[in-house]
């Protein structure tokens, strides 16, 4: 608050007012956008009423990134938000459509946010939507209004998304072709077995689920790969948006990102270089899925090889400065994954792949259990439509997680 403070009253600055629904503040290093509730879109594009008064502010710096306050029936909450945007060139200037994304506090409250942001010069367009941990639920509002600029740069993005979706169109190939059968009884205790799955949800959808496959014994000094598999669901997300949203013109849903982390419980647990994949910065890469095909065929595996826009893995220290026991992967396509290869359950061949070897450096004398943690975030982006426009909008899950254990053996 004292660095908007600061802005407010700096001699760079310029101030433009647009009647009653958006405020622009702006000097090199940043600008600052203060929006009303669009009631009326609201009410077109979900079906609800919106009966309390709420506004939106949003301070925008240089790399994107923003503070927002939302404030909704006299609750503020405040916190800073992630961009990652993407600019066009347009007549009256630079334009944006910016995909913000963090949590927002109002004391001990806390709500998570998705922020889909058209904005140029004062003009600014934003779908909000946000949830908390409390529910399942997710609720979307509408600030600002679309102005003829904003119209046009609604258009410019939608010009980029048709010509890269037919560009990039067979994001993800999957082969049978290496099959391979691990009946349950003809495995032991140091080859791999299915650890369970979790699901998470819209409403009462399932919309992703997390399965973890890793042998359950590990001697002192040796490794165990664990193998996570992610599956998507945008038939349900879709479904969650017509009848529990009330965004009936909702449509095409896709998989914008997906992020994955896996994590030892104790500091002896090391990931070696190079003991994972997906790899840091590979655009396109084939790994093999693994995946639990029920009790006769036990665990079974194919190939396939992934098209992103980017891929980000990071190895990570726990509690010892000498282990990096934990890695987290983000994989986004920014017109999205190919839904007929990601949507599935957690004993089919379709999902996203993640794989990491994860070797124990302690030097136990007795068995000890050790812990696991696998959990999954994933982004989905979708259509809308009101007043002739096709607008972007995003809903994403929270953080889901399947725990595991593996018995270290002297």
């Amino acid at each position: 608050m004292r660095r908007i403070i600061r802005v407010i009253l700096s001699v760079l600055i310029v101030v433009y007012t647009i009647t009653g629904d958006k405020t622009l503040a702006f000097n090199d290093d940043e600008r600052t956008y203060c929006l009303k509730i669009n009631y009326d879109m609201v009410l077109r594009v979900t079906g609800k009423e919106v009966e309390k008064e709420s506004t939106l502010s949003m301070t925008i710096d240089k790399e994107n990134n923003a503070m927002v306050t939302f404030e909704y029936s006299n609750n503020a909450y405040t916190g800073y938000c992630v961009g990652e945007p993407l600019g066009f060139d347009l007549n009256k200037g630079k334009g944006y459509y910016t995909y913000f994304t963090g949590e927002l506090f109002s004391g001990k409250e806390k709500v998570y946010v998705d922020i889909d942001a058209y904005y140029i010069n004062d003009e600014m367009f934003a779908t909000f939507t946000y949830y908390n941990d409390k529910s399942c639920e997710r609720s979307i509002l509408c600030y600002g209004c679309i102005t003829e600029d904003i119209e046009k740069l609604i258009d410019k993005y939608n010009e980029m998304f048709d010509i890269e979706t037919k560009m990039n169109n067979d994001s993800i190939i999957t082969s049978n072709e290496n099959m391979s059968y691990d009946a349950a009884q003809v495995r032991s205790d140091y080859t791999r077995h299915f650890q369970g799955y979790n699901s998470t949800y819209f409403g009462n959808y399932v919309v992703g689920q997390i399965s973890v496959i890793h042998q359950n014994n590990l001697q002192n000094g040796n490794s165990a790969e664990v193998d996570v598999k992610i599956n998507t669901n945008t038939g349900n997300v879709n479904s969650y948006l017509v009848n529990n949203a009330g965004v009936s013109s909702a449509t095409m849903v896709y998989t914008y990102q997906v992020e994955t982390t896996v994590y030892g419980s104790e500091a002896d647990w090391d990931i070696p270089p190079g003991g994972y994949e997906p790899v840091n910065s590979s655009t396109s890469y084939t790994i093999p899925l693994f995946f639990y095909a029920g009790e006769l065929l036990g665990i079974q595996s194919v190939d396939v090889t992934i098209s992103t826009t980017s891929t980000s893995a990071q190895r990570y220290h726990n509690s010892s400065a000498n282990n990096y026991g934990k890695i987290t992967w983000i994989i986004c396509k920014t017109t999205g994954f190919n839904s007929s290869i990601s949507d599935g359950t957690y004993n089919s061949n379709k999902g996203f792949p993640f794989n990491v070897d994860f070797r124990y450096n302690g030097n136990v004398s007795y068995n000890t259990l050790t812990y696991i943690s696998s959990k999954a975030k994933i982004t989905y982006k979708y259509k809308y439509y009101d007043s002739g426009n096709i607008i972007t909008a995003t809903i994403s899950t929270s953080y889901f997680y399947k725990i595991t254990n593996i018995t270290v053996e002297p």
